[in-house]
């Protein structure tokens, strides 16, 4: 069986915009498509009443039934996608569907205020965060058609975070005909070793020196492990890593940005406009290899998808 990208469609809105996302990276990946959801159904009054248990979870299996159905059409993969329905903890299941299916990502939707205030995830999709060992894609608001719709397509990967960082931003650059920007955020001394601003803590001579050196030492290093990516180019910035990040894919009008579970992945869900790979520190053998494969063969995809577009 062949790897997969399994998507976490649950019975809002936001399913199509989840949807949409998974089955383009599916497209340009080369991968199955898996959408599935995950019924979890109380204890119904009075405790012990396994008939009405019984009663309640088929139809609660029937509704999703239908709503994966209705999502698939709507998305113009119904001929093409698999759809499961589970009953259990949505994180937990979700994660051992993503096994089962041998999944190369896993996508999800988050919920998110804007880049002003804190991100706010849905409690599936921040678990998911911590519960699976293969890459989370998380889909904030607004960003449904970010991999379709963008021509010249850019990905961000920010450095110094997992090791696997940089070899799924290079296979997803290179399934996307994009260009990869390796981006490291270099935090100051906090206040006490340096002057501060209400701004945040302004570095003491030679500390800026410092940082850029070890930036560049970082992002030399990445650039030299890339090998599919069509065009490499780094970048490093100083101060706040979400801040600095979320700057820098506007900047570069990224479609997508690749991060590490040390990198605040919550906050840029809930303020991008773009979808969010995390990566996890540890990711299962399946999900680490199937990336390479794919991008041996991604150009010629790539082109093939461009021109139907």
């Amino acid at each position: 069986m062949s790897t997969a990208v399994v998507a976490a469609v649950d019975a809002t809105p936001r399913a199509y915009e989840v949807t949409r996302v998974a089955a383009d990276l599916a497209e340009r990946l080369d991968l199955r498509l898996v959408l599935v959801q995950v019924v979890e159904v109380g204890t119904p009054f009075p405790f012990g009443d396994a008939p009405e248990a019984e009663r309640r979870l088929a139809r609660a299996r029937v509704e999703a039934a239908a709503t994966l159905r209705e999502v698939a059409v709507v998305a113009g993969i119904a001929d093409r996608a698999t759809l499961r329905v589970e009953h259990g903890h949505a994180a937990a299941t979700i994660a051992s569907v993503a096994r089962e299916e041998d999944a190369q990502l896993v996508v999800a939707g988050s919920r998110g205020h804007g880049r002003l205030r804190s991100a706010l995830l849905g409690s599936t999709t921040a678990e998911l965060g911590v519960a699976l060992d293969r890459p989370l894609v998380v889909v904030p608001h607004h960003a449904a058609t970010a991999l379709s719709a963008v021509a010249d397509a850019t990905v961000v990967a920010s450095v110094g975070g997992a090791e696997g960082v940089v070899e799924q931003a290079d296979a997803l650059a290179a399934a996307l005909g994009a260009r990869l920007v390796l981006a490291h955020v270099a935090t100051p001394l906090p206040v006490g070793t340096s002057m501060g601003t209400l701004a945040g803590p302004v570095p003491v001579r030679g500390e800026v020196e410092r940082l850029e050196r070890e930036a560049r030492g970082a992002l030399d290093r990445a650039a030299a492990a890339v090998r599919h990516a069509r065009a490499v180019e780094t970048a490093w910035r100083q101060g706040d890593p979400a801040t600095a990040l979320l700057e820098l894919i506007d900047e570069q009008r990224a479609a997508v940005l690749v991060v590490g579970e040390a990198a605040p992945w919550q906050r840029l869900a809930g303020s991008a406009r773009v979808p969010i790979v995390l990566v996890p520190a540890v990711v299962g053998q399946a999900a680490s290899a199937a990336p390479v494969a794919n991008a041996r063969s991604a150009s010629a995809r790539t082109s093939e998808v461009n021109s139907r577009r």
